[in-house]
């Protein structure tokens, strides 16, 4: 995972990290 390759897109972050979450809690 690599963090800091969306700094651009700052208003983004929230909605990418909250998928990002959820993808790896259901493949757990």
């Amino acid at each position: 995972m690599r963090h800091g390759h969306g700094l651009r897109k700052l208003n983004r972050t929230s909605e990418h990290r909250l998928a990002m979450l959820r993808n790896m809690m259901n493949s757990l």
